[in-house]
């Protein structure tokens, strides 16, 4: 069984709560965060709705095609600095896939590689998820560093069309072999 809340040396993984609204508007209505994501920058009344959905987002994880949407906190201060997205694959029932965002001013700091280690190892001995997919746009160096060093294998290289842009996506994949 997944279940959060989720708890590191600096971090809190949780749901999505009402008072998250300012924190995660700043982050999701920003052009730069959103060129290699698969959202587009947000209204304040988006993201509202977006964190009304994503408050009870657990209850249907594992759903085929869902994304469950997890807050990662500051312990120290309490603020909102990012998301992690896992989504389950139809095609295989043991593969999610994974996505992510820190705000810019959190960035550089490590929190992201501790959160995504610490969530995937949660989700690899509580769950029966043993392979971890992710898509990047070959641009996105610092998610490409990010996924090398959490131990991601590069396993493709796809020429296509983001966002009205020509671009080449790199996939990766992380298998977990207990």
């Amino acid at each position: 069984m997944f279940s959060l809340p989720l708890q590191t040396e600096r971090l809190l993984l949780r749901t999505f709560l009402q008072k998250d609204l300012e924190f995660f508007h700043s982050y999701r209505s920003n052009p730069v965060l959103a060129r290699y994501q698969g959202w587009t920058p947000m209204s304040e009344e988006k993201c509202r709705e977006f964190i009304r959905e994503q408050t009870h987002s657990l209850e249907n994880f594992g759903q085929d095609g869902h994304w469950t949407q997890i807050a990662i906190v500051r312990k120290d201060t309490k603020e909102l600095i990012g998301d992690i997205g896992l989504c389950s694959l139809s095609t295989n029932k043991g593969l999610v896939t994974i996505g992510f965002t820190l705000a810019q001013k959190h960035q550089g700091r490590g929190f992201a590689i501790e959160a995504i280690q610490h969530l995937l190892c949660h989700l690899f001995s509580q769950t029966c998820y043993h392979s971890v997919k992710a898509i990047t746009d070959q641009r996105n160096i610092s998610s490409i560093r990010l996924l090398k060093r959490l131990g991601f294998q590069h396993t493709k290289t796809q020429h296509t069309v983001f966002k009205d842009e020509p671009c080449e996506e790199e996939t990766y994949y992380l298998i977990h072999t207990p």
